[in-house]
């Protein structure tokens, strides 16, 4: 699919153009895009809280600017997934995320021909969003859009007033605000997080953050809030809900018991946790700037850490890639 580069940020259209109601919490669309502006102007919307003026330039710690750079659109009908079940699984992926992890594998502003030319805006996301659903997805999901949500509400809210009508699947690192979760709410149908680390230590070594854990875990209580349990349809895709992703690091240093033990205790047992294998020695790791966790995670670690959430009462932890 080709993209090519829009010029608005935001629609010039209001509550009352939509139909959206207001949420649980009183945001209606006006209050949506007036906030989303704020943060454009003065970015909170992860937990780096960095206050960068996107829209001027000065430096974020993202390196995001007004619109989002979109790095991927594809459509994935080759295999089961832990959203679609038997169904395809439509995903846009961006460029920038609040987290820098040592160990990551997504594309690199180096890798791409020019950025440019691959920013969009909420009209131009609202048309990738419609073709992946006429393409056959049954589910449409977005990868690393936390910083972009200036732009993926307004284009969300598009989408349905022009037939969207697949489930929408959120997937980030879980180190969003709860002030930037909230102006998704009755917006996303499903909540797929990836929580990285039990331990506030290795998210500092391993990602270059600082208070993950706490943020994350205030994150996911807020997701699990919005749309509860996850519920299917009768091929298998999700509909609604909460999954949990999980990727083990080598020698446990993820802190992946603390991880399964928060969950045990603050969500309810049958909750989806998708323990990946997709861990693989990248970037800076593969450099040999990490030699603890610079090999694949062995089988025998997989399996203890698939027994451990099993032990702690977690009745629907499977192991899978999780792409």
């Amino acid at each position: 699919m080709t993209l090519r580069a829009g010029i608005a940020i935001l629609p010039p259209c209001s509550a009352t153009d939509t139909g959206i109601e207001e949420t649980g919490w009183g945001i209606d669309f006006d209050q949506r895009l007036a906030l989303l502006q704020a943060h454009l102007e003065r970015c909170r919307l992860c937990g780096n809280l960095c206050d960068a003026d996107r829209i001027e330039g000065t430096s974020a710690i993202c390196g995001a600017g007004p619109k989002p750079v979109v790095t991927s659109v594809r459509l994935d009908s080759s295999k089961s997934h832990p959203l679609g079940g038997s169904l395809p699984v439509g995903t846009i992926g961006f460029l920038r995320c609040g987290l820098d992890c040592v160990y990551c594998a997504d594309p690199k502003p180096s890798d791409l021909p020019s950025e440019e030319a691959l920013q969009v805006d909420h009209v131009r996301l609202a048309d990738e969003i419609l073709r992946l659903q006429e393409a056959g997805a049954a589910i449409v999901r977005f990868q690393a859009p936390t910083v972009h949500l200036p732009t993926l509400v307004p284009a969300l809210h598009l989408a349905r007033m022009r037939g969207l009508r697949s489930p929408v699947a959120y997937g980030s690192s879980a180190f969003e605000t709860v002030e930037a979760l909230r102006l998704l709410d009755g917006l996303v149908d499903v909540y797929f997080p990836t929580l990285k680390y039990g331990s506030e230590q290795a998210a500092r070594v391993y990602s270059g953050v600082v208070d993950y854990v706490h943020t994350s875990r205030l994150a996911v209580k807020e997701m699990f809030r919005q749309v509860g349990p996850a519920s299917r349809g009768s091929r298998g895709g999700l509909r609604r809900g909460l999954v949990v992703r999980h990727t083990p690091i080598p020698a446990g240093m993820a802190g992946t018991v603390q991880v399964l033990t928060w969950i045990a205790r603050n969500l309810p047992s049958d909750t989806p946790v998708c323990l990946s294998q997709s861990y693989r020695p990248v970037h800076q790791v593969a450099a040999g700037l990490f030699p603890e966790i610079a090999r694949r995670v062995s089988q025998e670690e997989h399996d203890y850490f698939l027994s451990a959430a099993r032990q702690l009462g977690l009745s629907n932890a499977f192991p899978s890639d999780c792409d």
